[in-house]
Protein backbone atom coordinates (compact mmCIF):
# COMPACT_ATOMS: atom_id res chain seq x y z
CA UNK A 1 0.00 0.00 0.00
CA UNK A 2 2.85 2.70 1.01
CA UNK A 3 4.55 1.77 -2.49
CA UNK A 4 1.20 3.00 -4.53
CA UNK A 5 1.12 5.82 -2.06
CA UNK A 6 4.33 6.91 -3.03
CA UNK A 7 3.96 6.19 -7.09
CA UNK A 8 1.30 8.67 -6.37
CA UNK A 9 3.20 10.93 -4.91
CA UNK A 10 5.77 10.94 -7.25
CA UNK A 11 7.60 14.31 -8.15
CA UNK A 12 5.90 16.86 -10.47
CA UNK A 13 7.21 18.44 -12.96
CA UNK A 14 8.01 22.08 -11.94
CA UNK A 15 8.63 23.50 -15.34
CA UNK A 16 4.99 22.64 -16.07
CA UNK A 17 3.44 24.71 -13.47
CA UNK A 18 5.32 27.35 -13.76
CA UNK A 19 3.21 30.53 -15.02
CA UNK A 20 6.05 31.35 -17.51
CA UNK A 21 5.81 28.28 -19.46
CA UNK A 22 6.43 28.74 -23.30
CA UNK A 23 4.53 25.92 -25.37
CA UNK A 24 5.48 26.69 -29.33
CA UNK A 25 2.41 26.71 -31.69
CA UNK A 26 -0.36 26.77 -29.24
CA UNK A 27 -3.82 27.49 -30.13
CA UNK A 28 -5.73 30.13 -27.86
CA UNK A 29 -9.06 29.03 -26.40
CA UNK A 30 -11.15 31.72 -25.21
CA UNK A 31 -12.30 32.37 -21.34
CA UNK A 32 -14.94 30.52 -19.08
CA UNK A 33 -17.78 32.49 -17.92
CA UNK A 34 -17.04 32.57 -14.24
CA UNK A 35 -13.60 31.83 -14.38
CA UNK A 36 -10.62 34.19 -14.56
CA UNK A 37 -8.59 32.17 -16.97
CA UNK A 38 -7.75 31.01 -20.41
CA UNK A 39 -6.65 27.88 -22.16
CA UNK A 40 -3.39 26.94 -24.74
CA UNK A 41 -3.24 23.29 -26.69
CA UNK A 42 -0.48 22.00 -28.83
CA UNK A 43 -0.41 18.58 -29.68
CA UNK A 44 -2.17 16.57 -26.75
CA UNK A 45 -1.12 19.04 -23.83
CA UNK A 46 -3.94 21.04 -22.57
CA UNK A 47 -2.11 24.32 -19.82
CA UNK A 48 -5.14 26.12 -17.47
CA UNK A 49 -3.35 29.70 -17.37
CA UNK A 50 -4.10 32.54 -14.60
CA UNK A 51 -5.66 35.66 -16.31
CA UNK A 52 -8.10 36.51 -18.88
CA UNK A 53 -7.42 37.41 -22.71
CA UNK A 54 -9.67 39.98 -24.03
CA UNK A 55 -8.47 39.01 -28.12
CA UNK A 56 -9.26 35.68 -27.18
CA UNK A 57 -11.92 33.88 -29.80
CA UNK A 58 -15.19 33.05 -27.31
CA UNK A 59 -16.22 30.67 -29.79
CA UNK A 60 -13.07 28.65 -29.44
CA UNK A 61 -14.22 26.31 -26.76
CA UNK A 62 -12.09 23.83 -25.34
CA UNK A 63 -15.27 21.07 -25.36
CA UNK A 64 -13.42 20.56 -28.70
CA UNK A 65 -10.37 18.94 -27.26
CA UNK A 66 -12.85 16.30 -25.06
CA UNK A 67 -11.11 13.44 -27.97
CA UNK A 68 -7.77 15.47 -28.36
CA UNK A 69 -6.20 16.61 -25.14
CA UNK A 70 -4.01 13.53 -23.29
CA UNK A 71 -2.56 15.89 -20.53
CA UNK A 72 -3.45 18.74 -18.46
CA UNK A 73 -1.41 21.05 -16.64
CA UNK A 74 -3.37 23.92 -14.40
CA UNK A 75 -1.35 26.65 -13.61
CA UNK A 76 0.12 28.42 -10.38
CA UNK A 77 -2.83 30.98 -9.88
CA UNK A 78 -6.13 29.16 -10.96
CA UNK A 79 -7.90 28.21 -7.55
CA UNK A 80 -10.95 26.55 -8.64
CA UNK A 81 -12.19 24.15 -11.30
CA UNK A 82 -15.61 24.82 -12.09
CA UNK A 83 -18.48 21.60 -12.66
CA UNK A 84 -18.06 19.78 -15.55
CA UNK A 85 -15.49 21.73 -17.26
CA UNK A 86 -13.18 18.49 -18.13
CA UNK A 87 -16.30 16.01 -18.44
CA UNK A 88 -15.83 13.53 -20.66
CA UNK A 89 -12.32 14.23 -21.83
CA UNK A 90 -12.08 10.72 -22.63
CA UNK A 91 -8.17 10.68 -24.32
CA UNK A 92 -6.98 12.78 -21.21
CA UNK A 93 -4.60 10.63 -19.12
CA UNK A 94 -2.60 12.65 -16.79
CA UNK A 95 -3.67 15.79 -14.68
CA UNK A 96 -1.44 18.06 -13.29
CA UNK A 97 -2.57 20.57 -10.37
CA UNK A 98 -1.30 23.17 -8.51
CA UNK A 99 -1.07 23.88 -4.90
CA UNK A 100 -3.03 26.63 -5.58
CA UNK A 101 -6.22 24.75 -6.39
CA UNK A 102 -8.59 24.77 -3.48
CA UNK A 103 -11.64 23.73 -5.19
CA UNK A 104 -12.71 20.48 -7.51
CA UNK A 105 -16.26 21.34 -8.36
CA UNK A 106 -18.72 18.61 -9.17
CA UNK A 107 -18.64 16.30 -12.45
CA UNK A 108 -15.09 18.48 -13.44
CA UNK A 109 -13.80 15.37 -14.52
CA UNK A 110 -16.51 12.97 -14.68
CA UNK A 111 -16.44 10.37 -17.68
CA UNK A 112 -12.20 10.66 -18.02
CA UNK A 113 -11.97 7.03 -18.67
CA UNK A 114 -8.70 6.80 -19.65
CA UNK A 115 -7.11 9.20 -16.23
CA UNK A 116 -4.77 7.13 -14.62
CA UNK A 117 -3.16 10.15 -12.69
CA UNK A 118 -4.01 12.88 -10.70
CA UNK A 119 -2.08 15.17 -8.90
CA UNK A 120 -3.63 16.35 -6.22
CA UNK A 121 -1.72 18.61 -4.15
CA UNK A 122 -1.79 20.44 -0.63
CA UNK A 123 -3.66 23.52 -1.11
CA UNK A 124 -7.00 22.15 -1.84
CA UNK A 125 -9.96 22.06 0.06
CA UNK A 126 -12.67 20.63 -1.39
CA UNK A 127 -13.89 17.97 -3.62
CA UNK A 128 -17.31 18.18 -4.88
CA UNK A 129 -19.65 15.63 -5.66
CA UNK A 130 -18.92 13.34 -8.26
CA UNK A 131 -15.66 15.02 -9.43
CA UNK A 132 -13.96 11.88 -10.21
CA UNK A 133 -16.71 9.90 -11.48
CA UNK A 134 -16.52 6.59 -14.05
CA UNK A 135 -13.06 7.62 -14.04
CA UNK A 136 -12.21 3.83 -15.24
CA UNK A 137 -8.44 4.01 -15.82
CA UNK A 138 -7.52 5.55 -12.18
CA UNK A 139 -5.64 2.93 -10.15
CA UNK A 140 -4.26 4.85 -6.87
CA UNK A 141 -5.50 8.35 -5.31
CA UNK A 142 -4.11 10.12 -2.63
CA UNK A 143 -5.77 12.75 -1.19
CA UNK A 144 -3.60 15.59 0.16
CA UNK A 145 -3.17 17.32 3.34
CA UNK A 146 -5.52 19.67 4.10
CA UNK A 147 -8.25 18.55 2.26
CA UNK A 148 -11.63 19.05 4.33
CA UNK A 149 -14.57 18.49 2.42
CA UNK A 150 -15.16 15.15 0.00
CA UNK A 151 -18.20 15.31 -0.75
CA UNK A 152 -20.71 12.81 -2.34
CA UNK A 153 -19.78 10.32 -4.83
CA UNK A 154 -16.81 11.68 -5.63
CA UNK A 155 -15.06 8.72 -7.02
CA UNK A 156 -18.37 6.55 -7.87
CA UNK A 157 -17.97 3.94 -10.42
CA UNK A 158 -13.86 3.99 -10.92
CA UNK A 159 -13.61 0.47 -11.20
CA UNK A 160 -9.52 0.26 -11.59
CA UNK A 161 -9.44 2.56 -8.50
CA UNK A 162 -6.74 -0.19 -6.06
CA UNK A 163 -5.98 2.12 -3.62
CA UNK A 164 -7.10 5.79 -1.60
CA UNK A 165 -4.89 7.47 0.98
CA UNK A 166 -7.25 9.46 3.02
CA UNK A 167 -5.80 12.28 5.29
CA UNK A 168 -6.28 13.64 8.44
CA UNK A 169 -8.58 16.82 8.81
CA UNK A 170 -10.97 14.53 7.19
CA UNK A 171 -14.11 14.27 9.41
CA UNK A 172 -16.78 12.81 7.09
CA UNK A 173 -16.01 11.35 3.53
CA UNK A 174 -17.67 9.19 1.31
CA UNK A 175 -17.92 8.71 -2.71
CA UNK A 176 -16.45 5.03 -3.53
CA UNK A 177 -19.33 3.25 -4.35
CA UNK A 178 -18.40 0.56 -7.20
CA UNK A 179 -15.30 1.04 -7.25
CA UNK A 180 -14.45 -3.05 -7.83
CA UNK A 181 -10.99 -3.23 -7.67
CA UNK A 182 -11.03 -0.68 -4.32
CA UNK A 183 -9.05 -3.52 -1.76
CA UNK A 184 -6.93 -0.61 0.13
CA UNK A 185 -7.99 2.37 2.34
CA UNK A 186 -6.74 4.44 4.75
CA UNK A 187 -9.00 5.99 7.30
CA UNK A 188 -7.55 8.95 9.15
CA UNK A 189 -8.17 9.49 12.65
CA UNK A 190 -10.51 12.12 13.50
CA UNK A 191 -13.04 10.85 11.15
CA UNK A 192 -16.48 10.81 12.51
CA UNK A 193 -18.52 9.56 9.74
CA UNK A 194 -18.75 7.35 6.81
CA UNK A 195 -21.44 8.20 4.43
CA UNK A 196 -24.04 6.10 3.11
CA UNK A 197 -22.62 3.96 0.24
CA UNK A 198 -19.12 5.11 0.68
CA UNK A 199 -17.82 1.79 -0.08
CA UNK A 200 -20.64 -0.37 -1.78
CA UNK A 201 -19.71 -3.24 -4.22
CA UNK A 202 -15.53 -2.34 -3.10
CA UNK A 203 -12.91 -5.45 -2.59
CA UNK A 204 -12.80 -4.36 0.58
CA UNK A 205 -11.29 -7.18 2.62
CA UNK A 206 -9.84 -5.41 5.62
CA UNK A 207 -10.12 -2.03 7.25
CA UNK A 208 -9.01 -0.22 10.22
CA UNK A 209 -11.98 2.14 11.50
CA UNK A 210 -10.37 4.99 13.87
CA UNK A 211 -11.45 5.57 16.97
CA UNK A 212 -13.01 9.14 16.49
CA UNK A 213 -15.85 7.16 14.43
CA UNK A 214 -19.32 8.19 15.48
CA UNK A 215 -21.66 6.85 12.57
CA UNK A 216 -21.40 4.31 9.50
CA UNK A 217 -23.88 5.54 7.02
CA UNK A 218 -26.94 2.99 5.39
CA UNK A 219 -24.85 0.65 2.87
CA UNK A 220 -21.69 2.05 3.82
CA UNK A 221 -19.83 -1.48 3.16
CA UNK A 222 -22.59 -3.46 1.58
CA UNK A 223 -21.56 -5.78 -1.02
CA UNK A 224 -17.66 -6.12 0.80
CA UNK A 225 -15.93 -9.64 1.35
CA UNK A 226 -15.18 -8.01 4.57
CA UNK A 227 -14.45 -10.94 6.98
CA UNK A 228 -13.85 -9.18 10.41
CA UNK A 229 -14.84 -5.95 11.47
CA UNK A 230 -14.10 -4.27 14.82
CA UNK A 231 -16.66 -1.03 15.70
CA UNK A 232 -14.31 1.30 17.69
CA UNK A 233 -15.78 1.80 21.17
CA UNK A 234 -17.70 5.68 20.56
CA UNK A 235 -19.45 4.19 17.51
CA UNK A 236 -23.34 5.21 17.83
CA UNK A 237 -24.87 4.89 14.73
CA UNK A 238 -25.16 1.77 11.86
CA UNK A 239 -27.27 3.41 9.52
CA UNK A 240 -29.67 0.48 7.30
CA UNK A 241 -28.08 -1.79 5.28
CA UNK A 242 -24.51 -0.68 6.33
CA UNK A 243 -23.11 -3.98 6.13
CA UNK A 244 -25.93 -6.02 4.07
CA UNK A 245 -24.82 -9.07 1.53
CA UNK A 246 -21.07 -9.37 3.48
CA UNK A 247 -21.19 -12.55 2.91
CA UNK A 248 -17.60 -13.32 3.91
CA UNK A 249 -18.24 -11.28 7.22
CA UNK A 250 -17.53 -14.23 10.21
CA UNK A 251 -17.32 -11.67 12.80
CA UNK A 252 -18.33 -8.15 14.27
CA UNK A 253 -17.16 -6.32 17.06
CA UNK A 254 -19.42 -4.24 18.89
CA UNK A 255 -18.86 -1.39 21.06
CA UNK A 256 -20.79 -0.38 24.28
CA UNK A 257 -21.18 3.27 23.09
CA UNK A 258 -23.88 1.64 20.02
CA UNK A 259 -27.11 3.72 20.23
CA UNK A 260 -29.08 2.63 16.93
CA UNK A 261 -28.49 -0.59 14.66
CA UNK A 262 -30.47 0.33 11.09
CA UNK A 263 -32.54 -2.17 9.84
CA UNK A 264 -31.12 -4.27 7.43
CA UNK A 265 -28.11 -3.79 9.16
CA UNK A 266 -26.72 -7.09 8.73
CA UNK A 267 -28.77 -8.87 6.39
CA UNK A 268 -27.85 -11.82 4.14
CA UNK A 269 -24.48 -11.64 6.33
CA UNK A 270 -24.28 -16.11 5.38
CA UNK A 271 -20.98 -16.15 7.20
CA UNK A 272 -21.29 -14.48 10.62
CA UNK A 273 -22.04 -17.29 13.21
CA UNK A 274 -22.46 -15.30 16.66
CA UNK A 275 -23.10 -11.82 17.78
CA UNK A 276 -22.38 -10.07 20.77
CA UNK A 277 -24.21 -6.45 20.67
CA UNK A 278 -22.90 -4.48 23.71
CA UNK A 279 -24.66 -0.79 24.50
CA UNK A 280 -28.48 0.10 25.39
CA UNK A 281 -29.33 0.25 21.92
CA UNK A 282 -31.83 0.39 19.19
CA UNK A 283 -32.13 -2.37 16.75
CA UNK A 284 -34.53 -1.72 13.99
CA UNK A 285 -36.28 -4.35 11.38
CA UNK A 286 -34.60 -6.83 10.07
CA UNK A 287 -30.86 -6.34 11.31
CA UNK A 288 -29.73 -9.60 11.05
CA UNK A 289 -32.12 -10.99 8.37
CA UNK A 290 -30.92 -14.20 6.30
CA UNK A 291 -27.89 -14.64 8.67
CA UNK A 292 -28.01 -18.27 8.14
CA UNK A 293 -24.72 -19.38 10.05
CA UNK A 294 -26.00 -17.53 13.32
CA UNK A 295 -26.15 -19.74 15.98
CA UNK A 296 -25.57 -17.46 19.04
CA UNK A 297 -26.93 -14.17 19.93
CA UNK A 298 -26.32 -11.80 22.68
CA UNK A 299 -27.31 -8.59 23.98
CA UNK A 300 -26.13 -7.35 27.33
CA UNK A 301 -27.42 -3.83 27.54
CA UNK A 302 -30.79 -1.97 27.98
CA UNK A 303 -32.06 -2.88 24.33
CA UNK A 304 -35.09 -2.37 22.25
CA UNK A 305 -36.50 -4.59 18.81
CA UNK A 306 -38.63 -3.81 15.89
CA UNK A 307 -39.89 -6.59 14.26
CA UNK A 308 -38.37 -9.92 11.93
CA UNK A 309 -34.87 -9.24 13.76
CA UNK A 310 -33.56 -13.04 13.56
CA UNK A 311 -36.37 -13.40 10.27
CA UNK A 312 -34.76 -16.66 8.29
CA UNK A 313 -31.76 -17.32 10.95
CA UNK A 314 -32.18 -20.87 10.26
CA UNK A 315 -29.41 -22.26 12.41
CA UNK A 316 -30.37 -20.06 15.40
CA UNK A 317 -29.89 -22.04 18.34
CA UNK A 318 -29.67 -19.37 21.69
CA UNK A 319 -30.71 -16.27 22.30
CA UNK A 320 -29.75 -14.42 25.38
CA UNK A 321 -30.64 -11.17 27.06
CA UNK A 322 -28.32 -9.89 29.83
CA UNK A 323 -29.95 -6.60 30.76
CA UNK A 324 -33.70 -4.96 30.43
CA UNK A 325 -35.09 -5.50 26.87
CA UNK A 326 -37.36 -2.04 26.41
CA UNK A 327 -39.48 -3.64 23.44
CA UNK A 328 -39.37 -6.97 21.30
CA UNK A 329 -40.70 -6.40 18.41
CA UNK A 330 -43.09 -8.52 16.35
CA UNK A 331 -42.36 -11.71 14.53
CA UNK A 332 -38.54 -11.16 15.98
CA UNK A 333 -37.35 -14.84 14.82
CA UNK A 334 -39.57 -15.63 12.23
CA UNK A 335 -38.67 -18.46 10.39
CA UNK A 336 -35.99 -20.15 13.47
CA UNK A 337 -36.91 -23.56 12.89
CA UNK A 338 -33.66 -24.34 15.40
CA UNK A 339 -34.07 -22.58 18.16
CA UNK A 340 -34.22 -24.17 21.16
CA UNK A 341 -33.50 -21.55 24.64
CA UNK A 342 -33.97 -17.97 25.07
CA UNK A 343 -32.71 -16.68 28.24
CA UNK A 344 -33.72 -12.75 29.47
CA UNK A 345 -31.66 -12.20 32.51
CA UNK A 346 -33.44 -9.08 33.30
CA UNK A 347 -37.05 -7.91 33.09
CA UNK A 348 -38.92 -6.85 29.82
CA UNK A 349 -41.08 -3.70 29.59
CA UNK A 350 -43.08 -4.70 26.28
CA UNK A 351 -44.10 -7.44 23.61
CA UNK A 352 -45.53 -7.28 20.18
CA UNK A 353 -46.90 -10.27 18.72
CA UNK A 354 -45.50 -13.51 17.17
CA UNK A 355 -41.97 -12.79 18.29
CA UNK A 356 -41.21 -16.40 18.95
CA UNK A 357 -44.32 -17.89 16.80
CA UNK A 358 -43.27 -21.31 14.98
CA UNK A 359 -40.21 -21.36 16.62
CA UNK A 360 -41.38 -25.11 17.02
CA UNK A 361 -37.66 -26.20 18.94
CA UNK A 362 -38.04 -23.52 21.55
CA UNK A 363 -38.83 -25.65 24.64
CA UNK A 364 -36.77 -23.34 27.14
CA UNK A 365 -37.71 -19.71 28.10
CA UNK A 366 -36.18 -18.49 31.78
CA UNK A 367 -37.51 -14.94 32.47
CA UNK A 368 -34.65 -12.95 35.07
CA UNK A 369 -36.79 -10.40 36.08
CA UNK A 370 -40.14 -9.40 35.92
CA UNK A 371 -42.36 -8.38 32.90
CA UNK A 372 -43.34 -4.80 33.36
CA UNK A 373 -45.95 -4.41 30.44
CA UNK A 374 -48.97 -2.46 31.18
CA UNK A 375 -50.73 -5.60 29.88
CA UNK A 376 -50.95 -4.54 26.46
CA UNK A 377 -49.48 -6.34 23.72
CA UNK A 378 -47.65 -9.99 23.25
CA UNK A 379 -50.36 -11.15 21.53
CA UNK A 380 -49.59 -15.16 20.47
CA UNK A 381 -45.92 -14.21 21.76
CA UNK A 382 -45.15 -18.14 22.23
CA UNK A 383 -47.46 -19.69 20.12
CA UNK A 384 -46.73 -23.20 17.99
CA UNK A 385 -43.34 -23.73 20.19
CA UNK A 386 -42.17 -26.58 22.25
CA UNK A 387 -42.17 -25.09 26.06
CA UNK A 388 -44.19 -27.21 28.49
CA UNK A 389 -43.05 -24.89 31.97
CA UNK A 390 -43.22 -21.62 32.63
CA UNK A 391 -42.43 -19.46 35.64
CA UNK A 392 -43.77 -15.97 35.73
CA UNK A 393 -41.21 -14.09 37.99
CA UNK A 394 -42.46 -11.82 41.07
CA UNK A 395 -42.54 -8.24 40.63
CA UNK A 396 -44.61 -9.27 37.58
CA UNK A 397 -48.37 -7.14 37.49
CA UNK A 398 -49.67 -7.40 34.05
CA UNK A 399 -48.90 -10.34 31.70
CA UNK A 400 -48.82 -8.77 28.43
CA UNK A 401 -51.83 -10.03 26.62
CA UNK A 402 -52.03 -13.19 24.69
CA UNK A 403 -48.63 -14.00 26.00
CA UNK A 404 -48.77 -17.35 25.81
CA UNK A 405 -51.96 -17.98 23.96
CA UNK A 406 -51.38 -21.08 21.07
CA UNK A 407 -48.60 -22.56 22.87
CA UNK A 408 -50.02 -26.42 22.50
CA UNK A 409 -47.61 -28.34 25.03
CA UNK A 410 -47.75 -25.83 27.69
CA UNK A 411 -48.55 -27.98 30.53
CA UNK A 412 -47.37 -25.93 33.77
CA UNK A 413 -47.51 -22.42 34.77
CA UNK A 414 -45.94 -20.87 37.91
CA UNK A 415 -47.90 -16.91 38.82
CA UNK A 416 -46.37 -14.59 41.49
CA UNK A 417 -48.49 -13.39 44.07
CA UNK A 418 -49.21 -9.45 43.13
CA UNK A 419 -50.05 -10.42 39.79
CA UNK A 420 -53.11 -7.82 38.28
CA UNK A 421 -54.15 -9.35 35.25
CA UNK A 422 -53.75 -12.12 32.80
CA UNK A 423 -56.17 -11.52 30.14
CA UNK A 424 -56.10 -14.38 26.95
CA UNK A 425 -52.96 -15.27 28.23
CA UNK A 426 -53.17 -18.96 28.05
CA UNK A 427 -55.90 -19.22 25.35
CA UNK A 428 -55.48 -22.43 23.31
CA UNK A 429 -52.86 -23.86 25.71
CA UNK A 430 -53.99 -27.08 25.13
CA UNK A 431 -52.17 -29.39 27.11
CA UNK A 432 -53.01 -27.18 30.10
CA UNK A 433 -54.90 -29.10 32.67
CA UNK A 434 -54.88 -26.72 36.05
CA UNK A 435 -53.42 -23.94 37.00
CA UNK A 436 -52.99 -21.87 40.33
CA UNK A 437 -54.17 -18.19 39.89
CA UNK A 438 -52.89 -16.00 42.87
CA UNK A 439 -55.83 -14.31 44.66
CA UNK A 440 -54.01 -10.92 44.18
CA UNK A 441 -55.58 -11.64 40.39
CA UNK A 442 -58.19 -9.16 39.36
CA UNK A 443 -58.79 -9.96 35.50
CA UNK A 444 -58.15 -12.65 33.21
CA UNK A 445 -61.19 -11.79 30.59
CA UNK A 446 -60.61 -15.07 27.97
CA UNK A 447 -57.66 -16.48 29.54
CA UNK A 448 -58.31 -19.90 29.33
CA UNK A 449 -60.22 -20.37 26.25
CA UNK A 450 -59.69 -23.35 24.30
CA UNK A 451 -57.49 -25.37 27.06
CA UNK A 452 -57.60 -28.64 26.73
CA UNK A 453 -60.70 -28.87 25.64
CA UNK A 454 -62.54 -26.75 28.19
CA UNK A 455 -62.10 -29.12 30.80
CA UNK A 456 -59.30 -27.24 32.59
CA UNK A 457 -58.87 -26.69 36.27
CA UNK A 458 -58.74 -23.20 37.78
CA UNK A 459 -59.68 -21.14 40.98
CA UNK A 460 -61.48 -17.60 41.10
CA UNK A 461 -58.97 -15.16 42.80
CA UNK A 462 -60.48 -13.66 45.67
CA UNK A 463 -59.78 -10.44 44.23
CA UNK A 464 -62.10 -10.70 41.63
CA UNK A 465 -65.22 -8.26 41.72
CA UNK A 466 -65.93 -8.54 37.87
CA UNK A 467 -66.20 -12.49 36.62
CA UNK A 468 -64.46 -13.01 33.27
CA UNK A 469 -62.12 -16.03 32.12
CA UNK A 470 -64.16 -18.76 31.53
CA UNK A 471 -65.19 -18.10 27.91
CA UNK A 472 -65.10 -21.62 25.91
CA UNK A 473 -64.72 -23.89 28.52
CA UNK A 474 -66.37 -27.67 28.67
CA UNK A 475 -68.62 -26.82 31.76
CA UNK A 476 -72.28 -27.24 32.41
CA UNK A 477 -72.80 -24.94 35.89
CA UNK A 478 -71.13 -22.71 38.06
CA UNK A 479 -70.76 -21.26 41.33
CA UNK A 480 -70.44 -18.06 40.97
CA UNK A 481 -67.84 -16.47 44.08
CA UNK A 482 -69.96 -14.00 46.64
CA UNK A 483 -67.33 -11.43 45.82
CA UNK A 484 -68.15 -10.87 42.04
CA UNK A 485 -70.34 -7.51 41.79
CA UNK A 486 -70.29 -7.27 37.76
CA UNK A 487 -70.61 -10.27 35.23
CA UNK A 488 -68.11 -8.94 32.93
CA UNK A 489 -67.74 -8.79 29.01
CA UNK A 490 -67.52 -12.59 27.19
CA UNK A 491 -67.33 -13.96 31.02
CA UNK A 492 -69.17 -16.99 29.85
CA UNK A 493 -68.84 -16.52 25.83
CA UNK A 494 -69.44 -19.55 24.01
CA UNK A 495 -69.73 -22.15 26.97
CA UNK A 496 -71.06 -24.94 24.64
CA UNK A 497 -72.73 -27.28 28.03
CA UNK A 498 -73.41 -24.66 30.35
CA UNK A 499 -77.20 -25.45 31.02
CA UNK A 500 -77.57 -23.70 34.11
CA UNK A 501 -76.35 -20.52 35.94
CA UNK A 502 -77.85 -18.65 38.69
CA UNK A 503 -76.24 -15.06 39.35
CA UNK A 504 -76.43 -14.16 43.22
CA UNK A 505 -77.34 -10.67 44.41
CA UNK A 506 -74.65 -8.37 44.94
CA UNK A 507 -74.13 -8.53 41.36
CA UNK A 508 -74.91 -5.34 39.31
CA UNK A 509 -74.52 -5.68 35.96
CA UNK A 510 -74.12 -8.23 32.99
CA UNK A 511 -71.33 -7.42 30.61
CA UNK A 512 -71.63 -7.59 26.53
CA UNK A 513 -71.39 -11.18 25.17
CA UNK A 514 -71.62 -11.98 28.63
CA UNK A 515 -73.46 -15.33 27.78
CA UNK A 516 -73.33 -14.96 24.40
CA UNK A 517 -73.18 -18.47 22.06
CA UNK A 518 -74.46 -20.65 25.25
CA UNK A 519 -76.45 -22.76 22.84
CA UNK A 520 -77.60 -25.04 25.94
CA UNK A 521 -78.29 -22.77 28.49
CA UNK A 522 -81.51 -23.33 29.84
CA UNK A 523 -82.07 -22.04 32.98
CA UNK A 524 -81.10 -17.93 34.35
CA UNK A 525 -81.49 -16.38 37.50
CA UNK A 526 -81.33 -12.93 37.54
CA UNK A 527 -81.45 -10.98 41.00
CA UNK A 528 -82.84 -7.53 41.81
CA UNK A 529 -79.86 -6.01 41.90
CA UNK A 530 -78.42 -6.06 38.54
CA UNK A 531 -79.20 -2.44 36.57
CA UNK A 532 -77.70 -3.03 33.53
CA UNK A 533 -77.54 -5.70 30.55
CA UNK A 534 -74.84 -5.44 28.04
CA UNK A 535 -74.83 -5.97 24.36
CA UNK A 536 -75.44 -9.32 23.06
CA UNK A 537 -75.23 -10.76 26.65
CA UNK A 538 -77.47 -13.57 25.63
CA UNK A 539 -77.40 -14.08 22.28
CA UNK A 540 -77.39 -17.36 20.54
CA UNK A 541 -79.17 -18.69 24.08
CA UNK A 542 -81.76 -20.51 21.54
CA UNK A 543 -82.86 -23.15 24.70
CA UNK A 544 -83.70 -20.57 27.21
CA UNK A 545 -87.48 -20.77 26.91
CA UNK A 546 -88.38 -17.77 29.14
CA UNK A 547 -86.10 -15.21 30.78
CA UNK A 548 -87.06 -13.37 33.76
CA UNK A 549 -86.06 -10.37 33.76
CA UNK A 550 -86.40 -8.20 37.47
CA UNK A 551 -87.59 -4.93 37.63
CA UNK A 552 -84.11 -3.34 39.15
CA UNK A 553 -82.96 -3.40 35.45
CA UNK A 554 -82.82 -0.26 33.67
CA UNK A 555 -80.78 -0.42 30.42
CA UNK A 556 -80.51 -3.12 27.97
CA UNK A 557 -78.20 -3.53 24.94
CA UNK A 558 -78.59 -4.09 21.49
CA UNK A 559 -79.31 -7.64 20.68
CA UNK A 560 -79.16 -8.56 24.39
CA UNK A 561 -81.55 -11.50 23.97
CA UNK A 562 -81.32 -12.33 20.17
CA UNK A 563 -82.51 -16.10 19.74
CA UNK A 564 -84.16 -16.22 23.32
CA UNK A 565 -87.73 -17.98 22.80
CA UNK A 566 -89.50 -15.19 25.62
CA UNK A 567 -88.31 -12.67 27.73
CA UNK A 568 -90.44 -11.44 30.38
CA UNK A 569 -89.31 -7.69 32.07
CA UNK A 570 -90.94 -6.63 35.58
CA UNK A 571 -91.16 -3.05 34.34
CA UNK A 572 -93.06 -0.45 32.15
CA UNK A 573 -91.43 -0.30 28.86
CA UNK A 574 -90.71 3.34 28.71
CA UNK A 575 -88.70 3.19 32.08
CA UNK A 576 -86.05 0.80 30.29
CA UNK A 577 -82.96 3.08 28.57
CA UNK A 578 -80.80 1.73 25.95
CA UNK A 579 -81.88 0.79 22.21
CA UNK A 580 -85.59 0.42 21.38
CA UNK A 581 -86.72 -2.96 22.37
CA UNK A 582 -87.42 -3.47 18.50
CA UNK A 583 -83.63 -4.06 18.91
CA UNK A 584 -83.65 -6.58 21.96
CA UNK A 585 -83.74 -9.36 19.37
CA UNK A 586 -86.28 -12.05 21.40
CA UNK A 587 -88.80 -13.78 19.45
CA UNK A 588 -91.09 -12.46 22.05
CA UNK A 589 -91.02 -9.76 24.74
CA UNK A 590 -93.91 -9.00 27.75
CA UNK A 591 -93.59 -6.00 30.25
CA UNK A 592 -95.18 -7.18 33.47
CA UNK A 593 -95.68 -3.56 34.69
Amino acid sequence: FQNAVNRALRPGQPELLAADLTIENAEVYGNIPGTDCHWLYADGLLVCRAGTLPDADSANRIELLHDKATTLVVEKGITTLPSLIFQSFTKLEEAWLSSDLEIIHANAFAGCTSLKFVSLRPGLKTIRMMAFYACNSLETVVLPDGLTELIGAVFTDCTSLRSVYIPDGITSVGGFSGCTSLAEVRLPEGLESIDVRTFTNTAISEIRLPASLKGIGGEAFMGTPLTEVTLPEGLEFLGDGCFKDCAQLKQIHFPGSLIRMGRKAFINCTSLDKVVVNGNAFVDDNAFEGCTSLIDAVFTGYVSFNGWTFKGCSSLKTLTFKGTVKHLGGWLCASCPELTTVTFGGGIDNFAGDCFANCKKLSTVTFGGPLNSDGRGGGTTFRNTAITSVTIPAGTKYLPTGLFSGCDTLTQVNLPEGLLTMDFAFGGCKSLKSIKIPDSVTSMNSAFSGCNDGDIQFNIPKSMTVLNGLAGLNITSFTIPPQITAIGNDAFFYCPNLTSIVIPKGVKSIGDKAFAGCASLQSVTIPDTVTEIGEDAFNGCESIAVLNVPGSVKEIGFLAFAGVQEVRIDQKKDVIKGVPDVHYGCNKLVYLK
